[in-house]
């Protein structure tokens, strides 16, 4: 059922915007991954997650969810705003509930575990769907995006996801009890900054370098979840 899902959401963002080149670098594949510091299986998806930010193409985000702190531990990195994205997915997956880890790829496809051959499909399918190139530069007050005109079928909204490239955490209790845990772009805070309905548009983006090290544009379609284009920028 989720499957065949996914694949009617794939569709859904082919609906979305105009066909493109497949593989374009200017139109990365995001990545993210929903994680906690209390699952015991969670650790070979987030070494996962560190590899696939190495890839070039690929932006790679970590979201610390907090519906296991119930079990004895308390994650550091975790925040309601990680928990509630994670939920959004579920409903446009359809899914009845949540779960760690779960891979969520150009908002399209999900995957269970630390499968690096399903992630890696997925990544290679997400490139030969349709989006856009966004352009995304600095400005003395944080910066400057510029989106290109495009059919969008609904409305899409315009994310800032503001992250840490190396998070770490000695775990005391927990099924994660005595381990040293790493993680790599851990999303601190997700800003909605616009909606947009296609048409050419600059926008000029706030940033707070207390929000996070680095930052991501994502440009989502508010129904379906697909991602139609993103940026990152690192500061």
């Amino acid at each position: 059922m989720i499957h065949r899902f996914a694949a009617l959401l794939i569709l859904a963002a082919v609906a979305a915007v105009p066909s493109a080149r497949a593989a374009d670098p200017a139109r990365p594949t995001v990545v993210e991954l929903f994680t906690s510091q209390g699952c015991s299986s969670c650790p070979p998806a987030d070494a996962l997650l560190t590899d696939l930010a190495r890839k070039p193409g690929v932006i790679a985000l970590t979201y610390n969810v907090d519906y296991w702190d119930y079990l004895g531990w308390t994650d550091t990195l975790a925040t309601p705003a990680s928990t509630q994205r994670q939920r959004w997915y579920a409903e446009r997956f359809r899914m009845r509930y949540t779960y760690t880890p779960q891979f969520v790829v150009q908002g399209a496809m999900q995957g269970a575990g630390a499968d690096a051959g399903q992630i890696n499909a997925q990544i290679a399918k997400a490139a030969g769907m349709p989006g856009i190139a966004l352009t995304l530069e600095k400005t003395d007050n944080g910066l400057r995006l510029r989106l290109p005109a495009t059919k969008v079928d609904g409305e899409a909204r315009v994310l800032l996801a503001a992250y840490d490239r190396r998070r770490a955490a000695d775990i005391a209790k927990g099924e994660n009890a005595g381990r040293h845990l790493t993680y790599t772009n851990v999303v601190r805070k997700v800003v909605p900054v616009a909606d947009w309905n296609g048409a050419a548009k600059t926008l000029d983006l706030p940033w707070d370098k207390a929000w996070g090290e680095d930052c991501a544009v994502i440009v989502q379609h508010a129904e379906s979840g697909a991602i139609l284009g993103a940026a990152e920028m690192p500061w």
